[in-house]
């Protein structure tokens, strides 16, 4: 008996499903095709983009089809290792049921771990504290929107209004060129600057960030867009755009100087530029700086409000 290829050229039906007098119709498929994008397995797809390029490659011979390939662009996901960075396997044991973590922990910590443990295209060992992880960022964000005062106002810091500009930025970016591990790295760094004390944003701002955390936690996304008031879904909102008026910061360069030398020179908004106590947060969080004081005593700090902080030490 021989064995009929399966699941190999679904796609073209895909684009005309309800054609009841053909499989599938020259405008759709002229339409749909090709597909932009084939992402999958290594191991799956070898043998599924053989079999979906053949049967494109003879409709194309038979003039039922005017493209010759069936996918405009292939990217391969890296393989899910057991957590001694062995193979998955249900003989050793070591198989991760994805039910069970979103039983302990929900879907969007497993989502928001798959796509953190790193480089997609990469194997990857699975880490059930990585998940641990995960699900801390969620809570800790979830107590910001929803428990802790003050850090929803009637005006946004600057320095995080600047942040969420460059935010949409990094998202915006790393979506497309699958850096989702970085892009959920950028938004935990903003998190922790939004937890400090001082920090808040104004509505509007939040739901622009809870729209850039919507495809990667789609749950909670939601619900803090409810809780601002909206009434249609996140996932119907527009993508925010980084020109937007409402984090739109008016910056100058400020030189950061160790004994009288400028070590580096940060990009930061007017306001924050007469702010002392938050330049020497953002100078000691900068490697050069960070590096240079490390393991020395400052023995005093000069500021001069909109040109420069100099470490005594």
């Amino acid at each position: 008996m021989s064995r009929r290829p399966q699941g190999n050229h679904h796609f073209l039906r895909f684009s005309d499903p309800q054609n009841t007098t053909e499989p599938f119709s020259k405008s759709a498929i002229a339409e749909w095709l090709p597909v932009d994008w084939y992402l999958g397995g290594a191991e799956h797809a070898v043998l599924h983009l053989l079999y979906a390029r053949f049967w494109v490659k003879a409709f194309k011979d038979l003039g039922f089809l005017s493209t010759k390939e069936p996918f405009a662009r292939l990217r391969s996901v890296g393989m899910v290792l057991g957590e001694g960075h062995t193979k998955m396997s249900k003989s050793v044991g070591n198989v991760i049921n994805p039910d069970e973590i979103v039983s302990m922990y929900g879907a969007d910590t497993l989502r928001i771990y798959e796509m953190f443990m790193g480089p997609w295209n990469q194997a990857i060992a699975w880490s059930m504290q990585g998940v641990a992880g995960a699900y801390r960022f969620l809570e800790r964000m979830h107590r910001i929107v929803f428990i802790k005062q003050g850090k929803i106002g009637n005006s946004s810091s600057p320095v995080l209004a600047s942040l969420l500009g460059r935010l949409i930025e990094k998202i915006t970016s790393d979506i497309p060129a699958i850096k989702f591990n970085t892009a959920i790295a950028a938004m935990m760094k903003f998190v922790n600057t939004w937890d400090e004390e001082g920090m808040s944003l104004t509505n509007k701002n939040v739901g622009i960030f809870a729209k850039l955390l919507a495809p990667f936690a789609p749950h909670m996304a939601e619900e803090m867009w409810e809780y601002l008031g909206n009434k249609t879904s996140i996932h119907l909102s527009s993508w925010p755009k980084v020109s937007s008026k409402s984090i739109e910061v008016e910056t100058v360069e400020f030189p950061i100087q160790i004994n009288g030398k400028t070590r580096a020179v940060l990009s930061v908004s007017v306001d924050i530029s007469q702010n002392q106590q938050a330049i020497a947060k953002l100078a000691k969080d900068h490697p050069k700086i960070n590096q240079r004081l490390n393991g020395k005593s400052i023995v005093k700090q000069i500021f001069v409000p909109g040109k420069t902080l100099n470490f005594v030490i």
